[in-house]
């Protein structure tokens, strides 16, 4: 994300063609990989985010330079999802990670929702999707003349208990 806000759904051909490595860090230990050039690989990918992107309806070329929506009171619908973990759930003390996907329309509206369940736990549902759609309140996302856009937001919910 540079200065302005600004997010490129995809990776920057010009500068894929110098690079010749992939570098990945945990705490201390790094792992170097040498892999000549990336712009044919990162074109791939690029092509893939474009599909991906049309799969959900939104069009990317307008999400080659887009400031994305910005969630206004994430808090009090996290409570609200939160005050509904399924009581199943609750008594047999499982937990779970949800991926949630929300297209927010130019407007800030929630137009759709979709929720990938990234645990398995039969008594674990989650009401995220009924929640969001009803109570959200997004800030559109913008392209780059700052004109409101169709676009999406995600972002994982963890249902744990406390210890």
């Amino acid at each position: 994300e540079g200065v302005s806000g600004l997010r490129a759904a995809g990776i920057d051909l010009d500068r894929a063609k110098s690079a010749r490595h992939v570098t990945l860090k945990l705490n201390q230990r790094v792992l170097s990989f040498e892999t000549g050039p990336l712009s044919t690989p990162f074109k791939a990918l690029n092509d893939c985010t474009d599909s991906l992107l049309e799969s959900w309806g939104l069009d990317p070329e307008q999400h080659r330079q887009y400031r994305p929506p910005r969630w206004g009171n994430m808090k009090s619908v996290s409570k609200a999802i939160a005050s509904r973990y399924p009581s199943k759930a609750l008594r047999n003390g499982q937990s779970g990670i949800f991926e949630m996907r929300v297209i927010v329309e130019a407007d800030g509206k929630v137009s759709s929702c979709h929720l990938e369940k990234n645990t398995i736990a039969d008594s674990l549902s989650s009401p995220a999707c009924q929640v969001t759609m009803r109570d959200a309140e997004f800030a559109p996302a913008t392209d780059e003349k700052d004109d409101p856009m169709r676009s999406f937001y995600s972002t994982t919910i963890t249902y744990a208990m406390n210890p």
